[in-house]
């Protein structure tokens, strides 16, 4: 439990805490739903404060439901649907029936019972039942048991925890900005695809791609050369974390061998949003890299177009629309093939002036890179310092 936690007493908190429930005000009567009180839902819990709701009621609708306002700096515990979730209430808010609120006694400050239900979340979820709406009960809860050491240690728990989370919230956010700076660069320099401001020459993608593939069809094994497949080709960039092997003839091998700047698409998704998504291919090592048959290999002419410009621009909402316009369904499953892709009009600035754009590009993917590893090696040093503390309570 960690030394700041050892030998003090722990208690249920059934012994230390006042709880209160909440409703839902009948949906019939639609001015209940146009008031000034926040009413807090399982959604609200975006972060770890809840400053505003997204529905607001009436003090009609809390008096003629089950509806209870709570006072801020309750500590606010999602007990069915979202089960584990936990914020504090940072203003005089309402809460439904899927949520508990609970104010401790006086010996307890709110953010060290915040930061400790934190921690038991994952308990919270086994223990919760039900076929298709897991929840856990009023009982449940009040037996959960919480270290209680002396105030003073409560607030330097508080404060390393804060402290370790702000780490966290700062480098989630660094990240998100990275991500942001590409689609904004891209529609200063070249606008929006949808009406092409600048006047830029259109041709259809088929035009600027030499060649067109498919991938191999054969199974993969843990032996091979390794294979990309859908999950490889994420969020604009090739993912190797996740890898399978090709064992295949030198004819197949050399057919579905990936070149430095080739693009990957994916070919067929249960999401129409994922399918035609795709990722540049810059090869990690000197292996032969192969591909599977769910994503298509396009090869740019690099004498006419940048990879990079490319896939920004396919990326792009506009890109996305014509992208989903020409994927077609079947059982389910959202597909497009070749000439689909053929067919999508681009916009095509000068090689020049792409290629700039490219080098930022790749500057900034390679930044957020190692903000998104950042912030991985952060998450997990917080997530080890809340374990130190509350691990073993039990």
């Amino acid at each position: 439990m960690g030394q700041m936690l050892s030998n003090c007493p722990i208690v249920p908190l059934g012994e230390v805490c006042r709880f209160v429930g909440g409703g839902t005000p009948a949906r019939s009567r639609e001015d209940y739903f146009a008031g000034h009180i926040p009413w807090a839902t399982v959604k609200d819990f975006k972060s770890f404060r809840i400053v505003d709701t997204e529905e607001h009621i009436t003090q009609e609708a809390v008096d003629s439901s089950a509806a209870n306002i709570v006072a801020p700096g309750t500590v606010l515990l999602v007990t069915r649907v979202g089960l584990g979730k936990v914020a504090i209430a940072d203003r005089r808010i309402a809460i439904n029936q899927d949520i508990k609120g609970l104010t401790p006694r006086g010996d307890v400050l709110p953010d060290y019972l915040f930061w400790f239900l934190l921690s038991r979340a994952d308990d919270l979820e086994r223990r919760g039942v039900g076929a298709t709406v897991k929840g856990v009960t009023l009982q449940d809860v009040r037996s959960i048991r919480m270290p209680l050491p002396p105030e003073l240690t409560q607030r330097r728990i508080v404060d390393l925890l804060s402290r370790a989370e702000s780490i966290v919230r700062m480098r989630r956010e660094a990240e998100q900005k990275a991500k942001e700076i590409i689609p904004a660069l891209f529609l200063d320099m070249f606008g929006d695809p949808a009406t092409n401001p600048k006047g830029w020459t259109e041709i259809s993608l088929g035009q600027v791609i030499a060649d067109f593939r498919y991938g191999s069809s054969q199974k993969s094994s843990v032996v091979g050369d390794p294979v990309l497949r859908i999950p490889n080709v994420i969020r604009g960039n090739v993912d190797i974390r996740d890898l399978k092997f090709l064992e295949v003839a030198e004819a197949d091998r050399k057919r579905y061998s990936l070149v430095r700047g080739d693009i990957l698409f994916v070919r067929t998704n249960g999401n129409p949003d994922y399918v035609g998504r795709c990722a540049v291919f810059e090869p990690p090592d000197d292996q032969h890299w192969l591909y599977a048959s769910y994503l298509i290999r396009g090869r740019p002419l690099s004498a006419v177009v940048d990879p990079y410009f490319l896939q920004v621009q396919l990326s792009s909402v506009e890109g996305r629309r014509r992208l989903r316009e020409r994927a077609r369904t079947a059982a389910g499953q959202y597909n497009i093939n070749i000439e689909g892709l053929r067919s999508i009009p681009i916009c095509l600035p000068s090689l020049t002036l792409q290629r700039s754009f490219a080098s930022v590009v790749r500057r900034v993917r390679a930044l957020s890179d190692g903000s998104t590893t950042a912030s991985a090696i952060a998450e997990m040093s917080f997530n080890s310092l809340l374990a130190r503390f509350f691990g073993e309570a039990v």
